[in-house]
């Protein structure tokens, strides 16, 4: 299994993206485990190791998440291609994000909306109480 480092959860990504951009496109971190269709595209961005085509420590972004598992300590992330990526760290500018859009959303709709990751919590699953 591939390790990834310092990640993001980041939408469809694409080159017209990055035109203008120096930093991944943050985007929700939705409550099901698997997500269907464009507009719910969600990949990983961040630094791999252990990947069987490319060096360590290169910054990916991986194709579409199909599936979130919980394994011990560890979450497993399963994406189209079928590589299955554990997670390390998470990015804390990605978090530092969260934070920021989170207390935006609290004062323009009164309650928190996004899910701030971390290690042993990076995704909501589904019928889990994370809070």
């Amino acid at each position: 299994m591939v390790k990834i480092r310092h990640w993001s959860v980041v939408r469809q990504v694409e080159a017209d993206d990055f035109k203008h951009l120096n930093y991944p496109i943050y985007y929700k971190v939705w409550e099901q485990p698997v997500w269907d269709g464009e507009e719910k595209c969600l990949k990983l961005c961040g630094d791999v190791y252990g990947h069987p085509d490319h060096y360590d420590m290169t910054r990916v972004i991986s194709s579409a998440i199909i599936n979130v598992e919980r394994g011990g300590y560890n979450t497993i992330v399963t994406t189209k291609s079928g590589t299955k990526y554990i997670l390390d760290k998470v990015d804390p500018l990605y978090v530092e994000w969260l934070e920021l859009k989170n207390s935006t959303e609290i004062a323009l709709e009164g309650s928190k909306l996004l899910h701030i990751p971390t290690e042993l919590n990076p995704f909501r699953i589904k019928g889990q109480s994370n809070d």
